[in-house]
């Protein structure tokens, strides 16, 4: 849970900031700009993956959808919509996750002195690899527990599985 908290709060806290890699990261674009929620959910749906917690991918697909369908809103617009949606789940996790209480498990992020942009292209890559670390870890944890009670052949099918998990 701690990785998917990690992106929304990137994404709730600084979604619309630009991210602007130098030339030798393998991230840069020549000409090309993303946004932390860009890069974020590109990432994530690149893979195929999706936020494990329910309510933080409430959160997560509630602001993508504000990101996505209403570019005349601003960060503060969206976080504000959110917090005035239906979903009251949701707009208390938001409160949550925007006020200064929120300690963020990237602990060298709140401590760093370096400029915000610098922070961002730094943290937010990592915090999706973590975050696609971590899924890969929990997916391989349940075929190990799903194999032991399966058939030989349904074993084989697993182990396929398990290798194109471990491969990304």
């Amino acid at each position: 849970k701690n990785a998917e908290s990690d992106l929304l709060w990137f994404m709730l806290r600084y979604g619309l900031d630009p991210l602007r890699f130098e030339t030798d990261s393998a991230y840069y674009q020549p000409g090309e700009e993303t946004t932390v929620a860009a890069f974020i959910s590109c990432n994530l749906e690149g893979e195929g993956l999706v936020l494990q917690n329910s309510l933080l991918r409430r959160a997560y697909e509630m602001y993508l959808d504000f990101f996505d369908n209403h570019p005349e809103k601003d960060q503060d617009g969206i976080i504000r919509a959110m917090m005035d949606g239906p979903d009251r789940e949701v707009a208390d996790l938001v409160a949550d996750m925007v006020s200064e209480k929120y300690e963020l498990t990237v602990e060298k992020f709140a401590a760093s002195m370096t400029a915000m942009s610098s922070q961002l292209v730094k943290f937010v890559p990592r915090s999706v690899m973590t975050y696609q670390h971590e899924l890969a870890k929990w997916k391989e944890t349940q075929l190990r527990e799903t194999m032991i009670n399966a058939t030989p052949d349904e074993q084989m099918e697993m182990l396929q599985e398990f290798q194109e998990v471990t491969r990304k």
